[in-house]
């Protein structure tokens, strides 16, 4: 909503300013009490919204009678079908009904509002009409369309904001699409990647990136990954560092090089959503090392395991694809990506 007070702003200098309140009923908030103080304000309003009348282009005004008599000159005689004054007259006469229309959509608005807070993907906004706004990353975006539209839900969508407006419905309405997004959260597709030897080169004497001067991106990757993300595939690296944080393999020379793999990636667009990395010496006996499953303990819950995979260049890869029970995609140590992925066919 727009603040009150930077429309009194507006108003005192003295331009005509013109106020659309389609969604007033919805928000209880309104400024035709600013009319009493300033003759320069229009309010308009529409049946469409809070009536259910979209379509039949029947509205009205509120300002001051100067304004009201210079419209009169100027408004056609014809400018309302009969079919849109016959439904707004019976809207009026029945307001009750309509009134507790109203209160049950702010009512399941808010309860809507609140459930879709719970999801840590969605930015959900405040809404003062009868509808909610919420926001995700690219790669959410386009599989909750595509999920909305198999479940024959039918939202409006703002793909350049990665956006989509949900239209208050009646509670089995709404209720169906909380239900979707909760399925989306346990169905979500990962590609879970190992990285030295599978994204960045990796030397064979250490085994393991530990200078920025051994960094080098495998062919395939950027191409890769990208195919990856737009089949709508979660990224995430997973990683055993033997020994990092200790002197012989300091944070800081990790780092280095991890920071420019990533620099480089989000430069083509390509984010990984999480990224999981063990320390750990085989000998510490810990229980986050592949190819167990400790260290994505958080998403074990909310994988599509029929759809999801494991790229990596070693058995414990393998051995960590199994454990998780998805698909294992071997690649050659230091090869190419993007053909490791076709090979397999599970991508197409």
């Amino acid at each position: 909503l727009i603040e009150q007070k930077d429309i009194i702003n507006i108003l005192k200098t003295g331009k005509l300013v013109v106020v659309d309140e389609a969604y007033a009923e919805f928000s209880n908030v309104t400024v035709i009490p600013l009319l009493k103080k300033y003759d320069n304000l229009i309010v308009v309003r529409t049946f469409s919204k809070w009536a259910g009348l979209a379509g039949l282009r029947i509205g009205y005004a509120i300002t001051s009678p100067t304004f009201v008599d210079q419209l009169l000159k100027i408004k056609p005689p014809f400018n309302i079908n009969n079919a849109a004054e016959a439904a707004a007259i019976a809207t009026l006469q029945d307001l009750s009904y309509t009134t507790k229309t109203i209160k049950k959509i702010i009512t399941d608005r808010e309860r809507l509002y609140k459930i879709l807070q719970t999801f840590s993907f969605i930015k959900v906004y405040p809404g003062f009409g009868n509808f909610l706004f919420l926001q995700t990353d690219k790669e959410n975006f386009v599989s909750l369309k595509k999920l909305f539209e198999k479940n024959k839900i039918a939202l409006r969508y703002y793909s350049a904001l990665n956006g989509i407006r949900i239209t208050i419905g009646k509670p089995l309405q709404n209720n169906k699409i909380i239900i979707v997004i909760r399925s989306f959260t346990f169905q979500q597709k990962y590609a879970f990647l190992d990285r030295d030897g599978t994204l960045i080169f990796e030397p064979q004497d250490t085994y393991q990136i530990d200078s920025i001067k051994k960094f080098k991106i495998l062919d395939g990757v950027i191409q890769g990954l990208t195919l990856l993300k737009n089949q709508g595939y979660k990224l995430v690296m997973v990683t055993n560092q033997d020994g990092l944080g200790t002197d012989s393999f300091p944070k800081v020379a990790f780092q280095l090089a991890q920071n420019t793999l990533l620099g480089i990636l989000k430069k083509e667009g390509i984010i990984f959503s999480d990224i999981f990395i063990c320390p750990h010496f085989s000998s510490d006996q810990c229980r986050c090392r592949k190819p167990k499953t400790g260290l994505v303990t958080s998403l074990l819950n909310n994988i599509d395991k029929k759809n999801s995979l494991v790229c990596g260049d070693r058995n414990t890869d393998k051995e960590f694809a199994k454990n998780l029970g998805i698909n294992f995609v071997p690649m050659k140590t230091n090869g190419n990506f993007y053909e490791a992925l076709i090979k397999k066919e599970l991508i197409k």
